[in-house]
């Protein structure tokens, strides 16, 4: 059924990726692909987070499974990112997942792996947002309307914590033992989801395939797939819930987290950029390398575009040059503080 599994991931400082590698590590294991490498599903990475990443075309069709995993942004997806994630992640359901085109936003550099086998379904998807111990908010419904627009079948998604990047205090040493195995529930749900998605296609009740391994999995006859719109099936009924329930149809009608400063009124900081403390600066370059929107300059250091307050170049300066002395950005990081230091949980939907 799955053929290949594609991770794709944005992470400027480092806990999405973290909880990325280790959801495809899992899916990788449940699949096949460390017990019978010959049959399993391949296996890519794709890392979006630097900008030339992203101006390349990732294909999707039948047999592939895409793991796409994301920071959570004032509530939802990157604001600044969603364009690219819409542009480079493509289903080419009438090839099936071949590459025919570019189209324009850039080369095609990946096509599914299963493109020629007429019985594989999807192609599917599982949305992870990463969230900074405060809240996922809208995250999690941005990410499943944008996959599931796109001809996605979900098999299920989940908001997972992480260190939060504007301060050690929030989310401290997480993504932790405790977050990898609330990744591994996950990812055993998502598949167990597929199984019987697969079998409910074919005719084949669901307790049928208790105990059935991914092996045997290849004997389900899934001649029929051709004469049914996989878009249309349920994979995940909790998601398929919380979408129906949210009343939203479009990401443009999902509403972004206010940030807050320390009395409770809003802190604009839409403007604030890093300031570099140049007698601690030894202009190595590392934050323009890093920064993923492109927006500091290599020669002089300064951020001379859009800044989307990832911290990256804070994060990754070995002198600690970086940092931001906007207001208002200061007293909502000590509000963030004061108020989400305490562990979150993470939510889980199969």
């Amino acid at each position: 059924m799955i053929r290949r599994i594609t991770t794709i991931y944005f992470s400027p400082t480092g806990g999405t990726e973290k909880i990325a590698k280790k959801a495809g590590e899992v899916l990788g294991r449940l699949l096949g692909k460390e017990t019978d490498p010959n049959g399993a599903p391949a296996y890519e990475e794709v890392d979006l987070t630097l900008p030339e990443s992203r101006t390349k075309t990732y294909l999707f069709g039948q047999g592939d499974l895409l793991l796409f995993v994301s920071p959570v942004y004032a509530g939802r997806l990157p604001n600044k990112i969603l364009p690219d994630y819409e542009a480079c992640i493509q289903v080419n359901a009438g090839s099936r997942g071949a590459c025919t085109s570019a189209g324009s936003h850039g080369a095609c550099v990946q096509a599914s792996a299963g493109s020629n086998d007429e019985r594989a379904g999807g192609p599917f998807a599982i949305p992870i947002c990463v969230y900074g111990n405060r809240n996922w908010d809208n995250a999690i419904l941005d990410a499943a309307l944008l996959l599931k627009k796109k001809g996605f079948v979900l098999a299920g998604a989940g908001a997972i914590g992480s260190r939060h990047a504007f301060s050690n205090s929030i989310g401290a040493c997480r993504p932790d033992n405790d977050d990898f195995s609330d990744v591994e529930k996950l990812c055993l749900g998502a598949v167990e989801n597929l199984w019987n998605y697969s079998a409910r296609l074919d005719g084949v009740d669901s307790a049928q395939l208790d105990g059935v391994d991914s092996a045997q999995l290849d004997s389900v006859d899934s001649a029929r797939l051709d004469s049914v719109e996989n878009t249309r099936l349920v994979c995940c009924e909790s998601l398929e819930k919380m979408l129906t329930n949210s009343g939203v149809t479009d990401n443009k009608e999902l509403p972004y987290y206010t940030p807050l400063k320390e009395d409770g009124t809003p802190a604009v900081f839409l403007k604030a950029r890093p300031v570099t403390d140049w007698e601690a600066c030894d202009k190595c370059g590392l934050c323009s390398a890093v920064c993923p929107v492109g927006s500091i300059d290599d020669n002089t250091m300064d951020c001379i575009s859009v800044c989307i307050k990832c911290q990256a170049c804070v994060r990754a300066c070995p002198t600690g040059a970086k940092s931001f002395d906007d207001a208002d950005f200061l007293s909502h990081v000590k509000m963030l503080e004061k108020n989400y230091s305490q562990r979150k949980d993470n939510l889980i939907v199969i």
